[in-house]
Protein backbone atom coordinates (compact mmCIF):
# COMPACT_ATOMS: atom_id res chain seq x y z
CA UNK A 1 0.00 0.00 0.00
CA UNK A 2 1.00 3.55 -0.64
CA UNK A 3 2.94 4.99 2.40
CA UNK A 4 1.71 8.28 1.14
CA UNK A 5 -2.05 7.05 2.00
CA UNK A 6 -1.34 7.82 5.83
CA UNK A 7 -0.03 10.84 5.08
CA UNK A 8 -3.36 11.96 3.87
CA UNK A 9 -5.97 13.45 6.72
CA UNK A 10 -8.94 12.47 4.28
CA UNK A 11 -7.84 9.04 3.64
CA UNK A 12 -6.94 8.36 7.87
CA UNK A 13 -10.89 10.03 7.65
CA UNK A 14 -12.16 7.87 5.40
CA UNK A 15 -9.75 4.64 6.76
CA UNK A 16 -11.93 5.57 10.34
CA UNK A 17 -14.96 5.14 8.77
CA UNK A 18 -14.90 1.87 6.45
CA UNK A 19 -13.18 0.68 9.90
CA UNK A 20 -16.44 1.94 11.74
CA UNK A 21 -18.96 0.52 9.13
CA UNK A 22 -16.89 -2.53 8.98
CA UNK A 23 -16.48 -3.58 12.84
CA UNK A 24 -20.39 -2.81 13.39
CA UNK A 25 -20.98 -5.19 10.52
CA UNK A 26 -18.44 -7.48 11.58
CA UNK A 27 -20.52 -7.47 15.05
CA UNK A 28 -23.86 -8.04 13.83
CA UNK A 29 -23.03 -10.56 11.21
CA UNK A 30 -21.03 -12.22 14.12
CA UNK A 31 -24.52 -11.94 16.37
CA UNK A 32 -26.76 -13.66 13.34
CA UNK A 33 -24.07 -16.32 12.70
CA UNK A 34 -23.89 -17.02 16.55
CA UNK A 35 -27.50 -17.08 16.64
CA UNK A 36 -27.74 -19.78 13.69
CA UNK A 37 -25.37 -21.50 15.06
CA UNK A 38 -27.10 -21.51 18.62
CA UNK A 39 -30.01 -23.22 16.42
CA UNK A 40 -28.32 -25.87 14.51
CA UNK A 41 -26.45 -26.81 17.91
CA UNK A 42 -30.03 -26.78 19.82
CA UNK A 43 -31.26 -29.26 16.58
CA UNK A 44 -28.74 -31.60 16.90
CA UNK A 45 -29.13 -31.71 20.63
CA UNK A 46 -32.62 -32.31 20.11
CA UNK A 47 -32.08 -35.10 17.22
CA UNK A 48 -29.63 -37.32 20.16
CA UNK A 49 -32.10 -36.81 22.73
CA UNK A 50 -34.45 -38.70 20.20
CA UNK A 51 -32.13 -41.08 19.19
CA UNK A 52 -31.66 -42.01 22.80
CA UNK A 53 -35.75 -42.33 23.00
CA UNK A 54 -35.05 -44.84 19.97
CA UNK A 55 -32.27 -46.62 21.36
CA UNK A 56 -33.00 -46.84 24.83
CA UNK A 57 -36.86 -46.33 25.22
CA UNK A 58 -37.68 -49.99 24.72
CA UNK A 59 -35.18 -51.71 27.03
CA UNK A 60 -36.12 -49.25 29.99
CA UNK A 61 -39.80 -50.16 29.44
CA UNK A 62 -39.20 -53.86 29.55
CA UNK A 63 -37.09 -53.26 33.21
CA UNK A 64 -40.20 -50.77 34.56
CA UNK A 65 -42.47 -53.51 33.26
CA UNK A 66 -40.29 -56.37 34.49
CA UNK A 67 -39.75 -54.17 38.17
CA UNK A 68 -35.87 -54.66 37.29
CA UNK A 69 -34.52 -52.32 38.99
CA UNK A 70 -30.79 -53.05 38.44
CA UNK A 71 -31.58 -53.43 34.75
CA UNK A 72 -33.13 -49.61 34.25
CA UNK A 73 -30.27 -48.04 36.93
CA UNK A 74 -27.67 -49.35 34.74
CA UNK A 75 -29.33 -48.34 31.65
CA UNK A 76 -29.89 -44.44 33.33
CA UNK A 77 -26.53 -44.93 34.43
CA UNK A 78 -25.45 -44.94 30.45
CA UNK A 79 -27.31 -42.48 29.74
CA UNK A 80 -25.79 -40.02 32.52
CA UNK A 81 -22.49 -41.29 30.84
CA UNK A 82 -22.92 -38.79 27.82
CA UNK A 83 -20.98 -35.85 28.20
CA UNK A 84 -23.87 -33.73 26.89
CA UNK A 85 -26.75 -35.17 29.79
CA UNK A 86 -26.67 -33.50 32.72
CA UNK A 87 -30.04 -34.81 33.78
CA UNK A 88 -32.08 -38.11 34.02
CA UNK A 89 -35.61 -39.24 35.74
CA UNK A 90 -36.89 -42.42 34.92
CA UNK A 91 -40.38 -42.48 36.70
CA UNK A 92 -42.83 -46.27 36.80
CA UNK A 93 -46.50 -46.13 37.09
CA UNK A 94 -47.72 -48.99 39.75
CA UNK A 95 -51.63 -49.68 39.53
CA UNK A 96 -52.99 -46.63 40.68
CA UNK A 97 -50.14 -44.47 41.89
CA UNK A 98 -47.25 -42.88 40.85
CA UNK A 99 -43.63 -43.22 43.05
CA UNK A 100 -40.08 -41.54 41.98
CA UNK A 101 -37.17 -42.62 43.96
CA UNK A 102 -33.53 -42.18 43.79
CA UNK A 103 -31.33 -44.33 41.55
CA UNK A 104 -29.57 -46.78 44.10
CA UNK A 105 -32.87 -47.06 46.49
CA UNK A 106 -35.40 -49.03 44.48
CA UNK A 107 -38.74 -49.94 45.35
CA UNK A 108 -40.59 -53.13 44.44
CA UNK A 109 -44.03 -52.97 45.41
CA UNK A 110 -47.47 -53.96 43.72
CA UNK A 111 -47.79 -49.85 42.57
CA UNK A 112 -44.56 -50.12 40.61
CA UNK A 113 -40.92 -49.02 40.71
CA UNK A 114 -39.19 -45.61 39.83
CA UNK A 115 -35.59 -43.84 39.42
CA UNK A 116 -34.50 -40.92 39.55
CA UNK A 117 -31.00 -39.66 38.86
CA UNK A 118 -30.24 -37.13 40.96
CA UNK A 119 -30.34 -33.70 39.28
CA UNK A 120 -26.75 -31.37 37.99
CA UNK A 121 -27.13 -27.92 39.08
CA UNK A 122 -25.95 -25.53 35.93
CA UNK A 123 -25.28 -21.98 36.46
CA UNK A 124 -26.21 -22.20 32.56
CA UNK A 125 -29.63 -23.90 33.01
CA UNK A 126 -31.47 -21.46 30.22
CA UNK A 127 -29.39 -22.98 27.55
CA UNK A 128 -30.54 -26.55 28.58
CA UNK A 129 -32.69 -28.75 26.15
CA UNK A 130 -35.44 -30.97 27.69
CA UNK A 131 -37.12 -33.39 26.36
CA UNK A 132 -39.52 -36.12 28.06
CA UNK A 133 -41.06 -39.14 26.45
CA UNK A 134 -43.65 -42.25 27.46
CA UNK A 135 -42.35 -46.21 28.28
CA UNK A 136 -44.82 -47.98 26.77
CA UNK A 137 -44.61 -52.02 26.96
CA UNK A 138 -46.54 -54.23 24.97
CA UNK A 139 -48.09 -57.50 26.02
CA UNK A 140 -51.57 -59.66 25.63
CA UNK A 141 -51.86 -57.87 22.45
CA UNK A 142 -51.89 -54.34 24.46
CA UNK A 143 -49.95 -51.74 24.60
CA UNK A 144 -49.60 -49.68 27.85
CA UNK A 145 -47.98 -47.10 29.54
CA UNK A 146 -45.70 -47.99 32.35
CA UNK A 147 -43.50 -44.77 33.02
CA UNK A 148 -41.66 -42.09 31.96
CA UNK A 149 -38.29 -40.62 31.06
CA UNK A 150 -37.34 -36.68 31.48
CA UNK A 151 -33.88 -36.13 29.80
CA UNK A 152 -32.02 -32.59 29.85
CA UNK A 153 -28.81 -31.51 28.62
CA UNK A 154 -25.87 -28.93 30.25
CA UNK A 155 -25.97 -25.63 29.15
CA UNK A 156 -22.58 -24.97 30.17
CA UNK A 157 -21.27 -27.22 26.93
CA UNK A 158 -23.94 -25.67 24.54
CA UNK A 159 -22.42 -22.11 26.07
CA UNK A 160 -18.18 -23.62 25.57
CA UNK A 161 -19.45 -24.26 22.12
CA UNK A 162 -20.98 -21.15 21.36
CA UNK A 163 -17.64 -19.53 22.53
CA UNK A 164 -15.00 -21.54 20.48
CA UNK A 165 -17.73 -20.35 17.52
CA UNK A 166 -17.77 -16.97 18.70
CA UNK A 167 -13.60 -16.73 18.67
CA UNK A 168 -13.30 -18.20 15.32
CA UNK A 169 -16.16 -16.13 13.74
CA UNK A 170 -14.54 -13.00 15.48
CA UNK A 171 -11.10 -13.72 13.91
CA UNK A 172 -12.51 -14.39 10.62
CA UNK A 173 -14.62 -11.54 10.34
CA UNK A 174 -11.91 -9.09 11.43
CA UNK A 175 -9.55 -10.32 9.08
CA UNK A 176 -11.78 -10.01 6.44
CA UNK A 177 -12.63 -6.46 7.77
CA UNK A 178 -9.00 -5.50 7.60
CA UNK A 179 -9.24 -6.97 3.89
CA UNK A 180 -11.70 -5.38 2.83
CA UNK A 181 -10.85 -2.06 4.68
CA UNK A 182 -7.08 -1.87 2.94
CA UNK A 183 -8.57 -2.56 -0.11
CA UNK A 184 -11.41 -0.05 -0.01
CA UNK A 185 -8.75 2.73 0.66
CA UNK A 186 -6.65 1.66 -1.82
CA UNK A 187 -9.56 2.12 -4.35
CA UNK A 188 -10.45 5.42 -2.65
CA UNK A 189 -7.34 7.21 -2.52
CA UNK A 190 -6.78 6.09 -6.38
CA UNK A 191 -9.91 7.12 -7.57
CA UNK A 192 -10.10 10.49 -4.91
CA UNK A 193 -7.89 11.49 -2.59
CA UNK A 194 -4.86 11.20 -5.13
CA UNK A 195 -6.72 13.25 -7.55
CA UNK A 196 -7.56 15.77 -5.35
CA UNK A 197 -4.38 15.96 -3.89
CA UNK A 198 -2.91 16.81 -7.24
CA UNK A 199 -5.52 19.63 -8.01
CA UNK A 200 -4.71 21.12 -4.24
CA UNK A 201 -1.06 21.08 -5.12
CA UNK A 202 -1.46 22.64 -8.64
CA UNK A 203 -3.05 25.68 -6.70
CA UNK A 204 -0.84 25.83 -4.14
CA UNK A 205 1.51 26.69 -6.90
CA UNK A 206 -0.45 28.33 -9.46
CA UNK A 207 0.73 32.17 -10.46
CA UNK A 208 -1.19 34.08 -13.26
CA UNK A 209 1.87 36.26 -13.67
CA UNK A 210 4.04 32.42 -14.66
CA UNK A 211 3.42 30.58 -17.91
CA UNK A 212 -0.22 28.65 -17.58
CA UNK A 213 0.73 24.61 -17.10
CA UNK A 214 -2.60 22.73 -17.15
CA UNK A 215 -3.67 20.12 -13.91
CA UNK A 216 -2.47 16.78 -15.02
CA UNK A 217 -3.02 13.52 -13.24
CA UNK A 218 -0.28 10.82 -13.12
CA UNK A 219 -1.67 8.60 -15.52
CA UNK A 220 -4.78 8.99 -18.07
CA UNK A 221 -7.96 8.74 -16.55
CA UNK A 222 -10.79 7.06 -18.38
CA UNK A 223 -13.29 8.29 -15.70
CA UNK A 224 -15.65 11.01 -16.45
CA UNK A 225 -16.54 12.42 -13.08
CA UNK A 226 -17.01 15.16 -10.94
CA UNK A 227 -13.46 15.17 -9.81
CA UNK A 228 -12.11 15.40 -13.60
CA UNK A 229 -15.06 17.89 -14.44
CA UNK A 230 -13.34 19.81 -11.16
CA UNK A 231 -9.73 19.33 -13.19
CA UNK A 232 -11.18 20.54 -16.16
CA UNK A 233 -12.77 23.72 -14.33
CA UNK A 234 -9.61 24.44 -12.69
CA UNK A 235 -8.18 24.11 -15.81
CA UNK A 236 -10.09 26.66 -17.43
CA UNK A 237 -10.36 29.24 -14.80
CA UNK A 238 -6.47 29.31 -14.09
CA UNK A 239 -6.20 29.68 -18.30
CA UNK A 240 -8.50 32.70 -17.99
CA UNK A 241 -7.08 34.28 -15.22
CA UNK A 242 -3.86 33.99 -16.99
CA UNK A 243 -4.78 35.34 -20.42
CA UNK A 244 -7.00 38.42 -18.33
CA UNK A 245 -3.44 39.00 -16.41
CA UNK A 246 -1.72 39.20 -19.38
CA UNK A 247 -4.70 41.45 -21.44
CA UNK A 248 -4.49 43.67 -17.90
CA UNK A 249 -1.17 44.70 -18.27
CA UNK A 250 -1.43 45.46 -21.80
CA UNK A 251 -4.16 47.03 -21.51
CA UNK A 252 -2.97 49.27 -18.50
CA UNK A 253 0.10 49.96 -20.98
CA UNK A 254 -2.24 50.78 -23.62
CA UNK A 255 -4.26 53.08 -21.44
CA UNK A 256 -1.22 54.84 -19.68
CA UNK A 257 0.12 55.36 -23.31
CA UNK A 258 -2.93 56.81 -24.20
CA UNK A 259 -3.11 59.36 -21.77
CA UNK A 260 -0.34 60.99 -22.54
CA UNK A 261 -0.38 60.90 -26.08
CA UNK A 262 -3.43 63.32 -27.14
CA UNK A 263 -2.28 63.90 -30.71
CA UNK A 264 0.28 62.51 -33.67
CA UNK A 265 2.62 65.44 -33.63
CA UNK A 266 2.40 65.08 -29.27
CA UNK A 267 3.25 61.35 -29.79
CA UNK A 268 6.16 62.07 -32.29
CA UNK A 269 7.60 64.59 -30.08
CA UNK A 270 7.20 62.17 -27.40
CA UNK A 271 8.45 59.64 -28.62
CA UNK A 272 11.98 61.67 -29.57
CA UNK A 273 12.27 63.10 -26.20
CA UNK A 274 12.09 59.96 -24.46
CA UNK A 275 14.44 58.70 -27.37
CA UNK A 276 16.91 61.32 -26.22
CA UNK A 277 16.10 61.45 -22.05
CA UNK A 278 16.54 57.61 -21.71
CA UNK A 279 18.10 56.39 -24.07
CA UNK A 280 22.47 55.92 -24.38
CA UNK A 281 22.72 57.85 -27.76
CA UNK A 282 25.72 55.79 -28.59
CA UNK A 283 24.89 52.53 -27.45
CA UNK A 284 21.10 52.44 -28.16
CA UNK A 285 20.54 51.27 -24.93
CA UNK A 286 18.49 52.57 -21.71
CA UNK A 287 21.23 55.41 -20.04
CA UNK A 288 21.74 56.10 -16.46
CA UNK A 289 18.40 57.47 -15.84
CA UNK A 290 16.05 54.98 -18.04
CA UNK A 291 17.70 52.04 -15.96
CA UNK A 292 17.26 53.48 -12.39
CA UNK A 293 13.29 54.62 -13.10
CA UNK A 294 12.97 51.22 -15.16
CA UNK A 295 14.69 49.44 -11.87
CA UNK A 296 12.24 51.04 -9.11
CA UNK A 297 9.55 50.38 -10.98
CA UNK A 298 10.52 46.49 -11.74
CA UNK A 299 11.47 46.11 -7.42
CA UNK A 300 7.88 47.32 -6.74
CA UNK A 301 6.34 44.88 -9.50
CA UNK A 302 8.42 42.16 -8.26
CA UNK A 303 7.11 43.19 -4.80
CA UNK A 304 3.00 43.22 -5.79
CA UNK A 305 3.54 39.83 -7.24
CA UNK A 306 6.26 38.13 -5.44
CA UNK A 307 8.83 36.84 -7.56
CA UNK A 308 12.44 37.38 -7.41
CA UNK A 309 14.59 39.79 -9.71
CA UNK A 310 18.77 40.12 -10.42
CA UNK A 311 20.80 42.85 -10.61
CA UNK A 312 23.82 42.33 -12.74
CA UNK A 313 27.32 45.05 -13.46
CA UNK A 314 29.26 44.15 -15.83
CA UNK A 315 32.40 46.66 -16.86
CA UNK A 316 34.75 46.07 -19.53
CA UNK A 317 38.36 45.34 -19.15
CA UNK A 318 41.28 47.60 -20.45
CA UNK A 319 38.76 50.24 -22.11
CA UNK A 320 41.18 52.91 -20.76
CA UNK A 321 44.22 51.50 -22.63
CA UNK A 322 41.89 50.82 -25.78
CA UNK A 323 41.02 54.63 -26.24
CA UNK A 324 44.72 55.69 -25.57
CA UNK A 325 46.20 53.44 -27.86
CA UNK A 326 43.75 53.37 -30.86
CA UNK A 327 41.36 56.48 -30.47
CA UNK A 328 37.85 57.35 -28.97
CA UNK A 329 36.16 56.01 -32.30
CA UNK A 330 38.10 52.56 -31.39
CA UNK A 331 36.34 52.54 -27.95
CA UNK A 332 33.09 53.74 -29.39
CA UNK A 333 33.00 50.91 -31.70
CA UNK A 334 34.00 48.17 -28.57
CA UNK A 335 30.90 50.03 -26.62
CA UNK A 336 28.30 49.45 -29.12
CA UNK A 337 29.60 46.24 -30.19
CA UNK A 338 29.64 45.15 -26.61
CA UNK A 339 26.25 46.38 -26.02
CA UNK A 340 24.79 44.46 -29.32
CA UNK A 341 26.18 41.36 -27.80
CA UNK A 342 24.85 42.30 -24.14
CA UNK A 343 21.27 42.56 -26.08
CA UNK A 344 21.53 39.21 -27.80
CA UNK A 345 22.23 37.41 -24.83
CA UNK A 346 19.32 38.54 -22.70
CA UNK A 347 15.42 37.54 -22.32
CA UNK A 348 12.52 40.09 -23.42
CA UNK A 349 11.73 40.29 -20.06
CA UNK A 350 15.16 41.45 -19.35
CA UNK A 351 16.37 44.87 -18.94
CA UNK A 352 19.87 46.40 -20.03
CA UNK A 353 21.20 49.86 -19.36
CA UNK A 354 24.98 51.54 -19.65
CA UNK A 355 25.64 53.65 -16.43
CA UNK A 356 28.95 54.77 -16.78
CA UNK A 357 31.85 55.09 -19.65
CA UNK A 358 32.14 51.10 -19.49
CA UNK A 359 30.01 50.38 -17.33
CA UNK A 360 26.36 48.08 -17.90
CA UNK A 361 24.23 47.15 -15.59
CA UNK A 362 21.51 44.36 -16.59
CA UNK A 363 18.00 43.50 -14.26
CA UNK A 364 16.83 40.45 -14.60
CA UNK A 365 13.34 39.33 -14.01
CA UNK A 366 12.61 36.06 -12.53
CA UNK A 367 16.05 35.46 -11.03
CA UNK A 368 17.38 32.63 -9.58
CA UNK A 369 20.91 30.88 -8.39
CA UNK A 370 21.34 28.85 -11.79
CA UNK A 371 19.76 31.12 -13.78
CA UNK A 372 22.10 34.12 -13.17
CA UNK A 373 24.86 31.70 -12.97
CA UNK A 374 24.03 30.91 -16.76
CA UNK A 375 23.41 34.47 -17.66
CA UNK A 376 26.82 36.00 -16.31
CA UNK A 377 28.47 32.98 -18.03
CA UNK A 378 27.12 33.54 -21.13
CA UNK A 379 27.73 36.93 -21.63
CA UNK A 380 30.93 36.73 -20.36
CA UNK A 381 31.70 34.57 -23.77
CA UNK A 382 29.21 36.36 -25.75
CA UNK A 383 32.10 39.67 -25.02
CA UNK A 384 34.82 37.69 -25.60
CA UNK A 385 33.70 35.93 -28.87
CA UNK A 386 33.48 39.78 -30.34
CA UNK A 387 36.81 40.53 -32.63
CA UNK A 388 38.21 43.55 -33.34
CA UNK A 389 40.65 45.22 -35.78
CA UNK A 390 42.50 48.12 -35.10
CA UNK A 391 45.60 49.92 -36.73
CA UNK A 392 46.01 46.24 -38.97
CA UNK A 393 45.59 44.56 -35.40
CA UNK A 394 43.09 42.14 -34.33
CA UNK A 395 41.80 42.81 -30.81
CA UNK A 396 39.76 40.68 -28.55
CA UNK A 397 38.17 42.63 -25.34
CA UNK A 398 36.50 40.38 -21.82
CA UNK A 399 34.43 41.77 -19.36
CA UNK A 400 33.83 41.49 -14.99
CA UNK A 401 30.94 40.87 -13.97
CA UNK A 402 29.26 40.83 -10.07
CA UNK A 403 25.92 39.68 -9.66
CA UNK A 404 23.28 39.58 -6.77
CA UNK A 405 19.94 38.68 -5.82
CA UNK A 406 17.37 42.18 -4.78
CA UNK A 407 16.43 41.40 -1.36
CA UNK A 408 12.86 42.11 -0.19
CA UNK A 409 13.61 43.62 2.97
CA UNK A 410 16.28 46.39 0.98
CA UNK A 411 16.04 49.59 -1.20
CA UNK A 412 17.41 48.48 -5.57
CA UNK A 413 20.63 51.19 -4.54
CA UNK A 414 21.51 48.62 -1.69
CA UNK A 415 21.59 45.77 -3.90
CA UNK A 416 23.47 47.63 -6.67
CA UNK A 417 25.89 48.87 -4.40
CA UNK A 418 26.67 45.11 -3.69
CA UNK A 419 26.27 44.24 -7.58
CA UNK A 420 29.12 47.05 -7.94
CA UNK A 421 30.96 45.39 -4.78
CA UNK A 422 31.36 42.17 -6.49
CA UNK A 423 32.22 43.53 -9.97
CA UNK A 424 35.40 45.08 -7.92
CA UNK A 425 36.41 42.08 -6.38
CA UNK A 426 36.37 40.18 -9.91
CA UNK A 427 38.53 42.80 -11.25
CA UNK A 428 41.12 42.13 -8.38
CA UNK A 429 40.73 37.99 -9.20
CA UNK A 430 42.27 38.47 -12.72
CA UNK A 431 39.07 39.85 -15.11
CA UNK A 432 37.26 37.97 -17.10
CA UNK A 433 35.21 36.42 -14.29
CA UNK A 434 31.93 37.23 -12.27
CA UNK A 435 31.60 36.88 -8.95
CA UNK A 436 28.43 37.23 -6.33
CA UNK A 437 27.31 36.20 -3.07
CA UNK A 438 28.95 33.14 -0.93
CA UNK A 439 24.93 31.86 -0.76
CA UNK A 440 23.98 32.29 -4.13
CA UNK A 441 27.20 30.84 -5.92
CA UNK A 442 26.37 27.66 -8.07
CA UNK A 443 28.64 24.69 -7.42
CA UNK A 444 29.59 23.21 -11.01
CA UNK A 445 31.69 19.90 -10.57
Amino acid sequence: MNKSIFKSPLSLLLLKKILLVSGCLTIILTCIQLALSYVERKQRVEQLLHDIERVHGQPISRAIFELDASGAELIAEGIQSYNFISYVSITGLGKGSTETIEVGSPIKQDDGLAFLSPEISDFFGGFSVEHTFDLNYGFNNTVAKVGEVKLATSGSLLIDELKNDAFVILVSQAFKTLIVSAVLLSVFYGLIVSRIITIHRWLLKYSPDKEFLPVEFGCKQLFDDEIEDLKNGVNSVGKSLRRHNVELESIVEQRTTALTIRTKELEEAKTKLEHLAYTDSLTSVANRLAFFEHAEREVKRARRLSYDIGIMMLDLDYFKKINDAYGHEAGDEVLVKAAEALKNGLREDDYIGRIGGEEFAIIVSGADKVGMHNLASRLKQSIQALEFSFSGKKQNITTSIGYTLVNVDESFKVSLKRADEHLYLAKENGRNCFVTDKNYVVNIA
